[in-house]
C-alpha cells in the first residue's frame, strides 16, 4: 500500500492506495484524479478517490470510511476497489507449495475485501489462516496428519509453531480470527487490517523457517 495525500473540503487526509493495478495488475503508484466526499448520514462519513493507472491509463475507484475527528492523522486503507478485475495477493513458493488452499481461501477473502463484503471478510482470512498453520503443521510432521486436521487451530498453533517468537504471533493471529469467527469481540481496539497483519507476519516466519530447514537438511559437512 502507498500513502497518499488527498484534499477535499478543505481536509486533508493521509489514505493508504492500491499499489497494483486492478486492470493491468502491475505495481504502480496511482495518479489521483479526483475526490469525491459522500455524507455517510448516520454511518461513517465516505470518500471516493479516483484513480489513474501510468501504466495502462485506465481509471479505477477506491472507497474510503474515516472517523471525522481523526481525519488529519488516519491513515486508511480502501475498503472497497470499483472498476477492473480486482487486485491479486502473491506469495512466496514455500508457501503456495505447502498449503495451496490457504492462497486460494485468501484470495477469495481478499476479493470479498474488495467488493466491500465486510461482514464476511475476516472469517475467510480466519478460514484461509487456519488452513495455512495445519498444512504447515503436516508439512512437518506427515505422520500425524489426522490428529492436526482433528486438533483445534489453538492446539495446532501451541504445538506445532517453529519456535517461541513466531509462536507469539500465531496465536494473536489465532486469537484475533476468532473474533472474527464470533458474535463478539474480546479485542475491540484491534480490527481487520491487524489481523491482515498477522497473517502477513506469520507468513513471513514459516516461510523463512522452511527455507531454513532446506539449507539445513540439504547442505551437510563434507
Amino acid at each position: 500500500m502507498l500513502p497518499k495525500k488527498i484534499e477535499f473540503t478543505k481536509h486533508k487526509m493521509l489514505v493508504l492506495a492500491p499499489d497494483e493495478c486492478p486492470h493491468c495488475h502491475k505495481g504502480i503508484d496511482p495518479i489521483v484524479l479526483d475526490v469525491l466526499p459522500v455524507s455517510g448520514g448516520t454511518k461513517a462519513p465516505v470518500v471516493f478517490v479516483a484513480y489513474q493507472c501510468p501504466v495502462c491509463e485506465d481509471v479505477f475507484w477506491a472507497k474510503y470510511f474515516y472517523l471525522e475527528e481523526e481525519y488529519l492523522t488516519q491513515r486508511m486503507m480502501f475498503t472497497e476497489i470499483i472498476g477492473g478485475e480486482g487486485l491479486t495477493k502473491d506469495f512466496p513458493l514455500e508457501i503456495q507449495e505447502i498449503s495451496p488452499s490457504f492462497c486460494k481461501i485468501y484470495a477469495d477473502a481478499y476479493k470479498a475485501q474488495q467488493a466491500g463484503l465486510s461482514e464476511i471478510v475476516g472469517i475467510g482470512y480466519r478460514r484461509a489462516f487456519e488452513f495455512l498453520m495445519k498444512d504447515y503443521a503436516i508439512y512437518r510432521n506427515p505422520n500425524e496428519k489426522e490428529k492436526i486436521y482433528a486438533s483445534s487451530l489453538s492446539q495446532v498453533v501451541t504445538e506445532y509453531s517453529p519456535n517461541e517468537g513466531t509462536k507469539e504471533i500465531l496465536l494473536r493471529a489465532t486469537w484475533l480470527g476468532n473474533d472474527f469467527a464470533h458474535c463478539s469481540s474480546k479485542h475491540d481496539d484491534f480490527n481487520l487490517e491487524d489481523l491482515i497483519q498477522l497473517i502477513d507476519l506469520c507468513v513471513n516466519d514459516l516461510t523463512a523457517d522452511i527455507k531454513r530447514r532446506k539449507y539445513v537438511d540439504g547442505i551437510t559437512k563434507k
